[in-house]
Parts: C-alpha cells; structure tokens; sequence
C-alpha cells in the first residue's frame, strides 16, 4: 500500500524519501496524464508483481531475511536455489536470480573489512547462466577473485551471452579447455588455440578428448590435447542417503526460523561422522 507521506507496509510507516515528501504529496495521483494513465497508476504498477503473485509477497514482505550470504561465505555453508522458470515462471525465475547475484556481490565486497588470510574460498555454481548474465558479473569477474568468490558458470553455447560479458568472461581466464564445440563456437575459440589447433580441431574431437591452452609459471604455453579418464566407482545410494538426513538433522531450520538446528553438541557431529 502506498501513502503520500510516506510507504506503508503492514500498517506501519518506515522511512520516507525526498520524491515521497515533496513531489508526490503535491501531485493530482488521479489525473490523467498525456498517454491516458495516472501517475498514481503508473506508481502502483511497479508493486503489481510483488502484490498479487502470492509468492512474491510472501518473500519480499518479510520483516528480516532468513538468508545472510556473509555468514554462508564466511561458515563455508552450502545455499541450494532452485530457480527452474517452470515453479517461478520465467521473470519470477530471471528477477530472483538477479536479486540473489547481487547480494552475493555485496556480501563477497564486504570481505574488504578483513584480511586475505581469512577470506574463505566460496563457489558460485550458476546453470544456464545467461539468464542472469547481467552487469554485476562483470564486476564479479574482475574483482570477485581477490575476495575469494569463485564462479563456475555454464550455458549452451557463447552467443547466448551478452557480447560484453563474454569478453569480461575471456579475459579473465587463465586454462581454457575445449571439448568438442559447434561451428560458431568454434569459430570464437579458435584464436586461443591457434597455430596448433584450428576450428576444425574443435569440431571434431572424439568423446573424452579436449584442447587445453593453460598459463604455467604465469606465462602462457603451448596448446595441447588431452583425454578424460571416466570414474568408473559404483555410486553409493546408501550413504548418500545418510549424508542427505545428517545434513538435514544438522542444518534443518525451524518453520519460521532463522538458521539451523546449532543447538547440536561438537560431540553429536563427530559422532555421526564416525558412523557415517
């Protein structure tokens, strides 16, 4: 809900701004403007999506986020987001995926606070990473690495990606390797394995077989082949399964709740480890 002298939400007033108190408490919110539609409609229109998608509001209308990405990063925590467009919807899924990257960014800045040492190593996992493939990982790309953030990002294939991210994205790379790629891709790589292996290479690598072009010692070196040797351990169902029920015996957070069950002694956890 929306109020001239101030934004409401669940009754109570919070903090106005400068456009709140002096141009929308002099504006006709009913007039009709030059297009047909009132500055009052137009406003209301940015909550539409927070409002009526039962979802939404049930998220963003929370007092305080359950969720604190520093702690995750600093605790070496895992963070498990499914934003697959079939349960969110594609723009749910795409707004998500933007608001969670940039607060991972924020979190990943605010490590300036500390020393190197005691940056912690924490991965970003993102699957079709061209829906998220905004600004920020630009900046992410080049400054994320001396805050120990690491991104392993994947998608189909580059033109997917917006052109100035892909070039954020190649020239920060240190190992390239190459499975077998299609022609446009082919095309694009080519330059990093060029004179030993041209876009034909690329595109006719056997199965398990790549190109790699890699730094040693910090200077670049001689592209080469390379074969993947399959693992061939028989997965265990069973202690996967065991892994799956400590962790959510451990880490489990209450309905309404914030953060997991620490009430755990040392001793529990160590136990559980023994008998796994």
């Amino acid at each position: 809900m929306i109020s001239i002298n101030g934004f409401c939400r669940c009754g109570r007033k919070v903090r106005s701004c400068k456009f709140v108190d002096e141009t929308l408490d002099r504006a006709d919110l009913t007039r009709p403007g030059s297009e047909g539609s009132s500055l009052g409609g137009y406003i209301s229109s940015k909550f539409d999506g927070f409002v009526g998608d039962p979802m939404l509001r049930n998220i963003f209308g929370q007092k305080r986020s359950t969720i604190n990405p520093r702690e995750i990063m600093d605790a070496g925590k895992i963070l498990l987001v499914n934003l697959s467009k079939g349960r969110l919807g594609e723009i749910n899924s795409g707004f998500f995926g933007m608001v969670l990257i940039a607060k991972l960014q924020a979190a990943a800045m605010s490590r300036a606070g500390i020393s190197l040492e005691q940056r912690r190593d924490f991965y970003v996992y993102v699957d079709e990473f061209q829906n998220l493939a905004t600004a920020n990982f630009g900046t992410l790309l080049s400054e994320g690495r001396k805050y120990r953030l690491n991104l392993v990002l994947t998608n189909q294939y580059i033109s997917q990606v917006d052109p100035n991210i892909s070039s954020a994205i190649a020239g920060n790379l240190g190992t390239i390797v190459s499975f077998r790629v299609g022609a446009a891709d082919a095309e694009l790589l080519e330059r990093q394995f060029t004179p030993v292996f041209n876009r034909y290479d690329l595109m006719n690598l056997p199965n398990f077989n790549t190109c790699v072009s890699t730094l040693i010692g910090g200077q670049v070196s001689k592209p080469f082949s390379m074969e993947i040797s399959i693992d061939q351990t028989p997965a265990d169902a069973e202690r996967a399964f065991d892994l799956a029920a400590l962790a959510t015996e451990v880490w489990k957070a209450p309905a309404g709740g914030r953060g997991g069950n620490r009430g755990k002694s040392e001793s529990s956890k160590r136990s559980h480890s023994v008998r796994l």
